[in-house]
């Protein structure tokens, strides 16, 4: 069975190469490396795995079945649609 990054990287190498489906245009491509690039350097791609991961542990105590921040956004009334 592949991995998740495996098939990932199938997509990005399918997407950029601009063939159909996608045909995306090459200044598409170069904009999203940019802002990839820019969001890499600000670190913010560390600081939100590490959230993750800490957040990880207070999900895991909370309901299964519907995790209270889905709950709150999806529900009826004050706070929610």
């Amino acid at each position: 069975m592949a991995s998740l990054q495996s098939h990932l990287d199938e997509f990005k190498h399918a997407f950029e190469s601009g063939a159909p489906p996608y045909n995306a245009p090459r200044e598409a491509i170069e904009t999203m490396h940019r802002a990839t690039a820019e969001l890499k350097a600000t670190g913010i791609e560390n600081r939100s795995l590490k959230n993750r991961r800490s957040r990880a542990g207070i999900q895991s105590l909370q309901s299964r079945s519907c995790p209270s921040e889905f709950c709150r956004l999806t529900s009826p009334g004050p706070g929610g649609r």
